[in-house]
Protein backbone atom coordinates (compact mmCIF):
# COMPACT_ATOMS: atom_id res chain seq x y z
CA UNK A 1 0.00 0.00 0.00
CA UNK A 2 1.20 3.21 -1.11
CA UNK A 3 0.10 7.10 -0.55
CA UNK A 4 -0.44 9.12 -3.71
CA UNK A 5 -0.37 12.93 -3.28
CA UNK A 6 -2.44 14.00 -5.59
CA UNK A 7 -2.57 17.72 -6.58
CA UNK A 8 -4.73 19.87 -9.03
CA UNK A 9 -2.63 22.95 -10.45
CA UNK A 10 -4.31 25.76 -12.65
CA UNK A 11 -2.34 27.64 -15.06
CA UNK A 12 -0.18 29.52 -11.47
CA UNK A 13 -0.67 27.52 -8.33
CA UNK A 14 -1.85 24.16 -6.74
CA UNK A 15 -5.25 24.75 -5.83
CA UNK A 16 -6.09 21.52 -4.31
CA UNK A 17 -4.42 18.62 -2.81
CA UNK A 18 -5.09 15.16 -1.43
CA UNK A 19 -3.97 11.72 -0.69
CA UNK A 20 -5.09 8.32 -2.52
CA UNK A 21 -4.21 5.18 -0.81
CA UNK A 22 -3.42 1.96 -2.98
CA UNK A 23 -5.08 -1.11 -2.59
CA UNK A 24 -7.07 -0.23 -0.05
CA UNK A 25 -9.87 -1.63 -2.03
CA UNK A 26 -11.80 2.26 -1.57
CA UNK A 27 -10.84 4.29 -4.77
CA UNK A 28 -10.80 8.12 -3.95
CA UNK A 29 -13.02 10.09 -6.41
CA UNK A 30 -12.29 14.18 -7.01
CA UNK A 31 -14.44 16.16 -9.44
CA UNK A 32 -12.66 17.36 -12.29
CA UNK A 33 -11.87 21.10 -12.89
CA UNK A 34 -11.01 23.20 -16.01
CA UNK A 35 -8.09 24.03 -17.36
CA UNK A 36 -5.61 22.11 -14.62
CA UNK A 37 -2.95 19.98 -14.63
CA UNK A 38 -3.12 16.83 -12.08
CA UNK A 39 0.26 16.10 -10.67
CA UNK A 40 1.08 12.72 -9.29
CA UNK A 41 3.40 12.08 -6.42
CA UNK A 42 4.23 8.63 -4.68
CA UNK A 43 5.18 9.57 -1.31
CA UNK A 44 7.48 6.00 -0.98
CA UNK A 45 9.80 7.12 -3.86
CA UNK A 46 9.54 11.07 -3.44
CA UNK A 47 9.03 11.93 -7.20
CA UNK A 48 5.99 10.90 -9.94
CA UNK A 49 5.23 6.68 -10.46
CA UNK A 50 6.71 6.07 -13.90
CA UNK A 51 3.93 3.84 -15.18
CA UNK A 52 0.12 4.36 -14.24
CA UNK A 53 -3.14 2.44 -16.19
CA UNK A 54 -5.81 4.81 -16.93
CA UNK A 55 -9.53 3.68 -17.90
CA UNK A 56 -12.28 5.87 -19.76
CA UNK A 57 -15.81 4.64 -18.13
CA UNK A 58 -18.47 6.97 -19.65
CA UNK A 59 -16.64 10.83 -18.87
CA UNK A 60 -14.88 9.94 -15.76
CA UNK A 61 -11.52 8.65 -15.73
CA UNK A 62 -9.97 5.92 -13.73
CA UNK A 63 -6.89 5.36 -12.53
CA UNK A 64 -4.56 2.54 -10.85
CA UNK A 65 -0.89 3.34 -9.54
CA UNK A 66 0.07 -0.32 -9.46
CA UNK A 67 1.59 -2.18 -11.73
CA UNK A 68 -1.23 -4.57 -12.51
CA UNK A 69 -3.85 -2.16 -12.55
CA UNK A 70 -6.76 -4.52 -11.70
CA UNK A 71 -7.98 -1.77 -9.02
CA UNK A 72 -9.28 2.16 -9.50
CA UNK A 73 -7.29 3.73 -7.12
CA UNK A 74 -8.25 7.47 -8.28
CA UNK A 75 -11.46 8.46 -10.10
CA UNK A 76 -11.43 12.03 -11.65
CA UNK A 77 -15.52 12.49 -11.97
CA UNK A 78 -16.03 14.49 -14.86
CA UNK A 79 -12.47 14.35 -16.73
CA UNK A 80 -14.02 13.89 -20.32
CA UNK A 81 -16.13 17.03 -19.91
CA UNK A 82 -12.65 18.85 -19.30
CA UNK A 83 -10.70 17.87 -22.19
CA UNK A 84 -8.12 20.51 -21.70
CA UNK A 85 -6.56 18.82 -18.61
CA UNK A 86 -3.80 16.65 -18.34
CA UNK A 87 -1.24 14.23 -16.14
CA UNK A 88 1.90 15.15 -15.00
CA UNK A 89 4.49 14.30 -12.80
CA UNK A 90 8.02 14.42 -11.79
CA UNK A 91 10.51 12.18 -12.90
CA UNK A 92 14.01 10.81 -11.52
CA UNK A 93 15.48 13.76 -13.41
CA UNK A 94 13.39 16.46 -11.73
CA UNK A 95 11.95 17.86 -14.77
CA UNK A 96 8.19 17.63 -14.81
CA UNK A 97 6.74 15.56 -17.81
CA UNK A 98 3.51 14.52 -19.07
CA UNK A 99 2.13 10.95 -19.01
CA UNK A 100 1.80 9.69 -22.94
CA UNK A 101 0.68 6.50 -23.99
CA UNK A 102 2.86 3.45 -24.21
CA UNK A 103 1.85 2.95 -27.50
CA UNK A 104 3.12 6.20 -28.71
CA UNK A 105 -0.09 6.17 -30.84
CA UNK A 106 -2.75 9.89 -30.67
CA UNK A 107 -5.71 7.79 -29.93
CA UNK A 108 -4.22 6.64 -26.71
CA UNK A 109 -3.25 9.76 -25.16
CA UNK A 110 -5.55 9.93 -21.92
CA UNK A 111 -7.46 12.99 -22.64
CA UNK A 112 -8.27 10.64 -26.40
CA UNK A 113 -9.70 7.14 -24.88
CA UNK A 114 -12.65 6.25 -26.14
CA UNK A 115 -15.04 4.94 -23.51
CA UNK A 116 -13.88 1.57 -22.33
CA UNK A 117 -10.32 1.90 -23.57
CA UNK A 118 -7.89 1.30 -21.16
CA UNK A 119 -4.33 2.31 -21.39
CA UNK A 120 -0.86 2.53 -19.91
CA UNK A 121 0.46 5.62 -19.96
CA UNK A 122 4.35 6.71 -18.80
CA UNK A 123 6.28 9.36 -17.78
CA UNK A 124 8.02 11.32 -21.13
CA UNK A 125 8.19 13.86 -24.00
CA UNK A 126 9.02 17.21 -23.31
CA UNK A 127 10.08 18.36 -19.63
CA UNK A 128 8.03 20.80 -18.47
CA UNK A 129 9.66 23.86 -16.99
CA UNK A 130 6.88 23.87 -13.91
CA UNK A 131 3.99 21.97 -13.61
CA UNK A 132 1.13 24.36 -14.33
CA UNK A 133 -1.71 24.09 -16.83
CA UNK A 134 -0.61 25.69 -20.19
CA UNK A 135 -2.93 27.30 -22.50
CA UNK A 136 -3.44 25.94 -26.20
CA UNK A 137 -5.62 26.61 -29.16
CA UNK A 138 -9.50 25.85 -28.48
CA UNK A 139 -10.45 22.46 -29.43
CA UNK A 140 -7.10 21.20 -29.23
CA UNK A 141 -5.81 18.30 -26.93
CA UNK A 142 -3.37 19.04 -24.02
CA UNK A 143 -0.65 17.00 -25.74
CA UNK A 144 -0.39 19.12 -29.16
CA UNK A 145 1.34 21.37 -26.79
CA UNK A 146 4.54 18.79 -26.75
CA UNK A 147 5.18 19.43 -29.95
CA UNK A 148 3.34 16.80 -31.87
CA UNK A 149 0.57 19.12 -33.61
CA UNK A 150 -0.40 17.51 -36.50
CA UNK A 151 0.87 18.90 -40.30
CA UNK A 152 -2.47 20.24 -40.88
CA UNK A 153 -2.55 23.03 -37.76
CA UNK A 154 1.30 23.88 -38.49
CA UNK A 155 0.79 24.88 -42.32
CA UNK A 156 -2.41 25.89 -43.56
CA UNK A 157 -3.69 23.58 -46.55
CA UNK A 158 -4.75 26.78 -48.32
CA UNK A 159 -1.09 27.97 -48.58
CA UNK A 160 0.15 27.60 -52.20
CA UNK A 161 2.77 25.39 -53.29
CA UNK A 162 6.82 26.44 -52.64
CA UNK A 163 7.81 27.83 -56.49
CA UNK A 164 11.36 26.67 -57.18
CA UNK A 165 13.55 29.53 -56.66
CA UNK A 166 14.96 31.42 -60.45
CA UNK A 167 18.61 32.33 -60.64
CA UNK A 168 19.01 36.31 -60.71
CA UNK A 169 19.20 38.19 -64.33
CA UNK A 170 22.50 39.76 -64.67
CA UNK A 171 21.98 43.39 -66.40
CA UNK A 172 25.06 44.70 -67.94
CA UNK A 173 25.09 48.62 -67.97
CA UNK A 174 24.62 50.58 -70.63
CA UNK A 175 27.35 52.00 -73.25
CA UNK A 176 29.80 49.84 -71.58
CA UNK A 177 31.56 47.61 -74.16
CA UNK A 178 31.91 43.64 -73.17
CA UNK A 179 34.99 41.89 -75.11
CA UNK A 180 33.90 38.60 -75.14
CA UNK A 181 37.71 37.41 -74.96
CA UNK A 182 40.83 39.19 -73.12
CA UNK A 183 43.43 40.70 -75.58
CA UNK A 184 46.51 38.68 -75.39
CA UNK A 185 49.15 41.12 -74.11
CA UNK A 186 51.89 39.70 -75.79
CA UNK A 187 49.98 40.33 -79.45
CA UNK A 188 51.68 42.92 -81.11
CA UNK A 189 48.33 43.24 -83.17
CA UNK A 190 45.91 43.44 -80.15
CA UNK A 191 44.17 46.75 -79.16
CA UNK A 192 46.66 49.67 -77.28
CA UNK A 193 45.52 50.30 -73.75
CA UNK A 194 45.03 53.61 -74.27
CA UNK A 195 46.04 54.67 -70.35
CA UNK A 196 49.42 52.48 -71.12
CA UNK A 197 50.23 53.48 -74.95
CA UNK A 198 52.91 51.10 -76.25
CA UNK A 199 56.25 52.30 -76.46
CA UNK A 200 57.36 51.85 -80.35
CA UNK A 201 60.65 49.31 -81.13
Amino acid sequence: MNTIIVKTNDATQTIDQIQVMTKDGKPTIIKAMDKVNYEFHDTAIGRAPNHIITKRLKNDLHVSFEEEGQESDLIIEGFYDNPDSALVGIAEDGEYYHYIPDTGEVYDYVTQLEIGDVEGQALGGEEMVVPWWTAVPAGFPWWLGLGLIPLPFIKDNKDPEPTEPTEPKVEIPPNVPVDPQPADPTDPNGPVNEGNPATPE
